[in-house]
């Protein structure tokens, strides 16, 4: 039985890469115009993962773990 993200390895990467795109593409415009108003230190972590999906990137343990 699968529990969501207890899998590990290239699985369960995968599934968070999908979850995390899925969130992205069905609030990009409110991310877009909240990351246009605002320079906080989240929101420039936001900014790195949106960068990744436009260049069609996949998030690793270096992207996740940004200075917060």
């Amino acid at each position: 039985m699968n529990s969501g993200f207890a899998s590990t390895g290239t699985q369960s990467a995968n599934e968070f890469n999908a979850v995390i795109r899925n969130v992205y593409e069905r609030n990009m415009k409110q991310w877009e115009k909240w990351v246009d108003q605002t320079s906080d230190k989240k929101c420039r972590m936001v900014q790195e993962v949106r960068q990744h999906f436009k260049n069609g990137t996949q998030l690793n343990d270096s992207t996740i773990k940004m200075k917060l």
